[in-house]
Parts: C-alpha cells; sequence; structure tokens
C-alpha cells in the first residue's frame, strides 16, 4: 500500500498540513493532556513508545490521514480522516483536538473540520462522511453540526453516530 499524499489544505489565516514526525512530541503531550483525554475512544495515557508505534503503522495505512493545524504556522491541534473507502466514497471524520489553550475558542476546531470535509467531498470524492461521539460532548456535537453532521444513530446511551452526506445532483 502506497500512503495517500494530498499536501498542505490551506485557508485564510490557517492551514491542514500532513503530520510529520517532528510532530510526535507535540501531539503526544496534547493527546495526553487532561482535557483531551477523556473524549478519546481510549481515555488512558499514552506512552512515547505507543505513540511512535501508532505513527509507524500509521505511515504504512493509505485508508488513513491525520493533518496538524496551523494557525498562522503555529501548530495548534490534529484533524483527521481516516478509513477511508475507495469502493463506496465514505470515510470516517476524527481525532480533532486543539491542543494549544491559546487556539480555544477562537473558532479554529470548526474551521478546520469545515475545510477537511470540503477537501474530502470536493478533492476526494468521498461522498460520505461519518463520526462517533460521546453524547455528553456538547462543544464537540456543536462543531459537527455547524459543519453540517446529522444524527443519525445511537449505537448505546453514551455514543452518538453523526453522518455528512454529499448532495446529489
Amino acid at each position: 500500500m502506497t500512503k495517500l499524499h494530498t499536501g498542505t489544505i490551506s485557508s485564510s489565516g490557517f492551514s491542514l498540513r500532513p503530520i510529520c514526525d517532528d510532530d510526535l512530541p507535540t501531539t503526544l503531550q496534547w493527546r495526553n493532556k487532561k482535557r483531551i483525554r477523556p473524549w478519546f475512544k481510549s481515555s488512558e495515557a499514552i506512552t512515547p513508545i505507543q505513540h511512535r508505534n501508532w505513527f509507524r503503522d500509521y505511515l504504512t495505512r493509505d485508508d488513513d490521514l491525520v493533518y496538524i493545524i496551523e494557525e498562522n504556522d503555529v501548530a495548534v491541534g490534529q484533524i483527521s480522516l481516516y478509513n477511508i473507502n475507495r469502493s463506496d466514497n465514505s470515510a470516517e471524520f476524527g481525532r480533532l483536538m486543539i491542543g494549544d489553550d491559546r487556539a480555544l475558542g477562537k473558532g479554529v476546531a470548526r474551521d478546520s473540520a469545515a475545510l477537511l470535509v470540503t477537501f474530502a467531498m470536493e478533492q476526494l470524492g468521498i461522498t460520505t462522511i461519518y463520526l462517533e461521539v460521546l453524547k455528553n460532548n456538547a462543544p464537540a456535537i456543536r462543531i459537527y453540526e455547524a459543519v453540517g453532521f446529522k444524527e443519525e444513530q445511537s449505537r448505546d446511551d453514551t455514543v452518538l453516530k453523526m453522518w455528512l452526506r454529499a448532495a446529489h445532483d
């Protein structure tokens, strides 16, 4: 398998660039923040070895894109599109986190989500994007709804499944 390379996706004031090896210390620190950990499927702190192993595996996957969110050329967060299925043009959205506290509350997460969704649909031909979010994660749900995701089903009493489908002509 060959890793899909998309390059940097830019908008005014911020950009999404593919994650690289140099980002690992920063993304590990973000992922282990107490305010971020509870919102991931695995909320335990992860070790540098676990993070390095995840990245090594990530580099071999052609269905997984992780971007670093940069605001004015400063890394402030992370966002992903994964489980990309070329046969049905679908993908899962997630791993969204704003790790730099200075970027919180400025709309960076919402704008980054909108940019990645638009890129996925317009440039990658993805027609269906889905995500799972904890039902008590109201800030994330507001972001996803603002981007256009709609609740379609609940897996259980804690997880909400949301979908975004491209309009068909």
